[in-house]
């Protein structure tokens, strides 16, 4: 899987999808399919355009996730591989 999104984009995203208050077990996937990323979580999707150079998804923890996009603040875009 390899895809760029613009950090707020992501963050959007992930809002969208996953309430605001994710439990501590909550999981989120991230699919690169068709130039479009999907989020989903808890079983709601969202979904965006973006570049994907290579189709694919993972899972990560949906907290530990949303700590790790905060340190990017201000990047215009992530590149995930």
């Amino acid at each position: 899987m390899k895809f760029t999104i613009a950090p707020i984009q992501l963050e959007s995203l992930i809002k969208a999808a996953c309430s605001a208050r994710t439990k501590k077990k909550d999981n989120v996937t991230l699919t690169a399919l068709n130039n479009r990323l999907l989020v989903e979580c808890n079983g709601v999707i969202a979904a965006s355009d973006a570049n994907v150079g290579v189709d694919g998804a993972v899972t990560v923890h949906a907290k530990s996730f949303r700590k790790v996009l905060d340190t990017f603040n201000g990047t215009p875009l992530l590149e995930f591989e």
